[in-house]
């Protein structure tokens, strides 16, 4: 019996592999709930391609042995090099709540940069994917009141 039963898991149990089949890639994923902390600006690189840069800014409650959340904030900056998407983009209005996926791309400091330079510090970059709008910013009742005028 427990041969049997010993037989049929070998062939149902997958061998482990430390080959990755072809056309698979490493990838470090991030996602982020937020706030729009402003209005996402277009910008252009030094190769004269247009990208979007957009910063959420999300809260971490953290209660480390205190009776009070201690809240505490992160701003994250996004980039979008999708010219499908970046028109969209630009039209999200700061406040909004949003769902962020963004791909996590670290560059290493350059050994041979001027110590304190913008080189010689670890980037870490977050390359945009996907952004849906879970909630758009409130208006002010003053606003509200002087668009129906």
């Amino acid at each position: 019996m427990f041969s049997l039963a010993r037989s049929t898991f070998a062939k149902s149990a997958r061998a482990f592999s430390t080959v990755r089949p072809s056309g698979l890639r490493d990838i470090a994923r991030v996602t982020l709930i937020g706030n729009m902390v402003r209005d996402p600006e277009t910008r252009i690189t030094k190769n004269e391609k247009e990208y979007v840069s957009y910063t959420v800014v999300t809260q971490a409650n953290r209660s480390r042995g205190t009776e009070e959340p201690q809240s505490t904030p992160t701003f994250h900056r996004v980039l979008s090099f999708i010219p499908a998407q970046n028109q969209y983009l630009t039209k999200v209005a700061k406040g909004s709540l949003v769902y962020v996926e963004a791909e996590l791309d670290v560059k290493e400091p350059d050994p041979e940069a001027e110590s304190g330079s913008f080189a010689a510090q670890r980037q870490i970059l977050l390359r945009h994917e996907t952004l849906r709008v879970l909630r758009s910013p409130r208006k002010d009742k003053s606003e509200a009141s002087s668009n129906d005028a």
